[in-house]
């Protein structure tokens, strides 16, 4: 508990107070959970919380996390070369690094973890209808000058 624990932030943290807390929440949830199923994630306080998880995940696919993973392919099949693709998705992992990072930063400021979230991936999402209509309106405008 020391080693996870900035002493220099919480002056009033005792070891064993902290430890003691664990043993009686873990005892709680032991008699609370004692004869549950599967079944109860879906019934009373419990269905919301599965609601949450199920909802977070399922953002992360809907804002377009998945696609991110595969631009490579998708490059390609819009006719970049391989080469090239394969540089487009090394910088795109470059950018997340740096995202990363700045989400530290960011946290070491006090901004939340559930802020981060939300407003990486509505920026996430709103990047990718942005690209999204711009590769449309060169597609349109390519094709008419082609006719």
């Amino acid at each position: 508990m020391l080693r996870l624990t900035s002493l220099n932030r919480e002056t009033s943290f005792n070891v064993d107070e902290t430890v003691a807390m664990m043993q009686h929440t873990t005892m709680l949830e032991e008699k609370i959970t004692k004869g549950s199923s599967y079944l109860d994630c879906f019934r009373g306080s419990d269905l919301r919380r599965t609601e949450i998880v199920c909802m977070v995940w399922a953002i992360q696919n809907l804002a377009g996390n998945s696609f991110s993973g595969y631009s490579t392919y998708f490059l390609q099949q819009a006719g970049v070369p391989t080469s090239k693709s394969y540089d487009f998705a090394l910088g795109q992992y470059g950018i997340n690094m740096a995202g990363v990072f700045g989400a530290w930063f960011l946290m070491s400021w006090g901004v939340g973890r559930r802020t981060l979230y939300l407003y990486g991936l509505c920026g996430l999402c709103s990047m990718l209808f942005v690209m999204g209509e711009s590769g449309s309106w060169f597609s349109v405008t390519t094709s008419m000058l082609n006719i």
